[in-house]
């Protein structure tokens, strides 16, 4: 976001502007989303997370509060937690991809893509 903002191409800083107000634990899950897709084995294995992640999106609080901010209330205000990107940490994204047992949806056996952050 920093060389974003610092690049002078307005578009730039219009892009990092708009990142920057959504969710920094949702911003947090897809950036390590990406890049454990560019290291996977196989379409199934990031068909299999990507799952995973969007089953824990359906429970994040984040998720609860931005449908409140849009369609609830419509202050278009929403109050993320952790409210920066700076606050998010390493442990509260990898509870995104955690296994999900019996509620996998099970293209390929269990696997781990390597832990990229």
């Amino acid at each position: 976001m920093a060389r974003l903002q610092a690049s002078g191409v307005p578009e730039a800083a219009k892009a990092a502007e708009q990142v920057l107000s959504k969710s920094p634990t949702a911003c947090a899950v897809t950036l390590r989303s990406l890049r454990r897709a560019r290291v996977a084995g196989s379409l199934e294995e990031v068909l299999n997370e990507e799952f995973r992640v969007s089953v824990a999106c359906l429970g994040s609080a984040d998720l609860v509060e931005g449908i409140r901010a849009q369609v609830v209330d419509k202050d278009r205000n929403p109050h993320w937690s952790p409210a920066t990107i700076d606050e998010v940490t390493d442990a509260a994204v990898a509870t995104f991809f955690a296994p999900l047992g019996d509620l996998e949806l099970g293209l390929t056996a269990p696997t781990t893509i390597g832990d990229q952050q």
